[in-house]
């Protein structure tokens, strides 16, 4: 819970990185005054701080005709972040998806569609599939670290973009879904893999 509520109070701070960055700046790396260091890769603000924690974040991009992402309409709210949480002692990172508007449906199946690639999808509850944490906020979506390790998390570094689609609304009966198109929250990933290996190379003891 902590780290989601420090990452939802870095959202301004996500912005003014991102929002500098998007105006052509090459990447330069800062230190706050808690010694994180911080740097921007396109698409993607990483942070190093002291105990070995890495984190990688990127703001959803707007939807056609909203407002652009790093200037969201005060009556929208913060946008959809997707992080990825890179832990010490070689434990594989953990990938998770912060929901703007709706939650998602306790029941809604959560599809990873990375360019034209055929979509990998994690179900709830299960194994290899999404969950929430206890202490997580309701709009807080953790991916399987093992198989997104294996699956994800190769196939992000290689895309170009990663749209997530799911549903908001509990299935009322089988097979009521397919007569409601999912919602969908979208994701450069134009700079993810630049900011693994920075943060591979810049944990803080």
């Amino acid at each position: 819970m902590r780290i989601f509520l420090i990452l939802s109070g870095l959202v301004a701070v996500v912005f003014g990185y991102l929002t500098v960055n998007s105006r052509g700046v090459a990447p330069e790396q800062m230190v706050s005054h808690f010694s994180e260091r911080r740097i921007v890769f396109d698409a993607w603000l990483a942070a190093c701080r002291p105990g070995g924690v890495c984190l990688l974040t990127s703001l959803a991009e707007a939807e056609e005709g909203a407002a652009d992402a790093a200037d969201p309409a005060p009556e929208t709210g913060p946008p959809a972040i997707l992080r990825i949480e890179s832990l010490a002692n070689d434990r594989p990172p953990q990938v998770a998806f912060l929901a703007a508007g709706s939650p998602l449906a306790p029941d809604s199946p959560l599809r990873a569609h990375i360019d034209a690639a055929a979509p990998i999808v994690f179900t709830p509850l299960s194994d290899g599939g999404w969950r929430q944490g206890p202490d997580d906020p309701p709009n807080a979506y953790r991916f399987a670290v093992a198989r997104s390790a294996k699956t994800l998390l190769p196939a992000m570094r290689a895309g170009g973009a990663l749209t997530l689609s799911y549903w908001t609304e509990p299935e009322v009966e089988e097979g009521g879904r397919d007569q409601i198109p999912p919602a969908e929250t979208r994701f450069s990933l134009i700079g993810l893999s630049a900011a693994l290996d920075w943060a591979e190379a810049n944990r803080l003891p």
